[in-house]
């Protein structure tokens, strides 16, 4: 059983994060992501750890200066150097490397502050290592350096239990059996320390989303290996509050282990990673289901997003577990057909502004609203109309056959011309979606 956190992360006694990366030939196979397009898995690890450097940073931000404060320390090594390349080159590195090592010498564990500060540096550094990498993958000698790491680290500062690994691989080594692989694993396991397993191949063998209670009988051997590897989901921790929100299936003894294939699997699962770092957030202690609201709309009626119109209305709902996602969320340089498509996978709720505009919009149809109706026949999603103006709405089937607010085929541009007026439509709505959030997390 992994050990369970019993205090919160802070930057006297911070969490140990560790990355073991395989970076071996097999990593330039192509893997999909959410936008159809594919790309090699060491460009979506990548991404992934840009990722992770930024959410763990937004997450230690304190005090009205948002200065980052060091509640994480992270360290990364990559398995794998070596190809015929690089030796013909003259390399003659180990073949796992520390990642974050710019050659100054031995040092600890870094803290997030330092590398959101300077991670374009190490991201390069790391890019720059590329053309050592894909050679052979020597598994076994990773994780003995690593257990000397972790050790290392914490006999030389204290941190707040357990050390996390976040190990990704096809999990087919090739310095040593798999059992010894095994055997190293549970060694480091014994220590306390806490081991997230992520497989990656060239073919999808494994349901997404859900944590396995035992290896099937049809995985491959690396797919077993990896399971092996993986500890145990410790109940009512960070990590099952985490996967249990995202609406990931857990079976009865569940792992810490998936395969991430698709590239938006890849960064949710290293979210799972600073988990327990959320669960100290400030103000994000919120008991039970998060619930995700999806708001679909034109940009012609951006006006009902803001601070004084219907959705700074219901901003009062977030202090109830209930989240909301609009285009603005977006951050700049993020694409934005593969945020908006990753956001429509986690939705809850939709909660759609409906004007001729949005009824035009090619997008909002046949994107947004068209996967929102099949999540709606599969998974139930729920779907709820706000009718902005008077519009074509009755023509389309899917919006004819649901409730929507206002009632009785009123608009609240045409119907709710006063402050007050409006006002109670906005209650209906608040008071709908609360209801509906309800029932959601009483399904869970």
């Amino acid at each position: 059983m992994a050990t369970p956190m019993t205090s919160r992360p802070t930057a006297d006694r911070p969490l140990l994060v560790g990355l073991l990366v395989d970076v071996s030939g097999s990593m330039t196979t192509s893997i999909n992501n959410v936008s159809g397009r594919s790309t090699t898995r060491l460009d979506s690890l990548r991404d992934s750890l840009d990722d992770l450097i930024a959410r763990a940073a937004k997450l230690c931000q304190e005090g009205t200066g948002g200065e980052v404060s060091p509640r994480v320390r992270l360290f990364a090594y990559g398995f794998g150097f070596g190809n015929p390349l690089s030796y013909l080159l003259g390399d003659s590195g180990s073949s796992v490397r520390d990642l974050l090592d710019l050659g100054d010498g031995p040092q600890s564990a870094l803290g997030i502050d330092t590398l959101a500060r300077e991670w374009q540096k190490y991201r390069q550094h790391i890019g720059d290592l590329v053309v050592k990498m894909l050679g052979d993958t020597p598994m076994a000698r990773a994780f003995r350096i690593v257990a000397d790491r972790v050790r290392s680290e914490c006999a030389d500062r204290q941190y707040t239990p357990p050390p996390i690994l976040f190990v990704v691989s096809d999990g087919e080594p090739t310095d040593e059996p798999a059992s010894t692989v095994r055997e190293l694993a549970q060694d480091l396991k014994r220590t306390g320390a806490t081991i997230v397993s992520c497989l990656l191949t060239a073919q999808d063998v494994i349901e997404p989303r859900r944590l396995y209670g035992s290896a099937q009988p049809h995985w491959p051997e690396g797919a077993r290996l990896m399971f092996d590897c993986a500890s145990a989901l410790p109940a009512n921790s960070p990590f099952d509050a985490y996967f249990r929100e995202n609406r990931w299936v857990v079976d009865a003894a569940g792992r810490l282990f998936t395969q991430i294939n698709q590239s938006e699997v890849l960064r949710e699962f290293s979210k799972a990673v600073l988990s327990p770092l959320a669960s100290s957030e400030s103000g994000s202690s919120h008991p039970g289901y998060t619930v995700r609201v999806f708001v679909t709309y034109s940009h012609q009626d951006s006006r009902y997003l803001e601070d004084d119109s219907l959705l700074g209305y219901l901003s009062s709902l977030r202090n109830e577990g209930i989240e909301f996602f609009t285009d603005r969320e977006i951050a700049t340089g993020a694409l934005w057909d593969t945020e908006i498509r990753k956001a429509i996978a986690q939705t809850d709720v939709v909660l759609a502004l409906v004007s001729q505009p949005f009824l035009n919009s090619r997008y909002c149809q046949d994107i947004e609203i068209a996967n929102f109706l099949e999540a709606r026949r599969k998974l139930g999603t729920r779907i709820l109309p706000v009718i902005l103006s008077p519009c074509d709405w009755r023509s389309h089937p899917w919006l004819a056959m649901t409730q929507a607010q206002p009632r009785d085929g009123r608009t609240i541009e045409a119907d709710f011309r006063t402050k007050g007026k409006r006002d109670k439509v906005f209650l209906d709505i608040l008071e709908d979606l609360r209801a509906v959030a309800g029932e959601i997390r009483a399904s869970q």
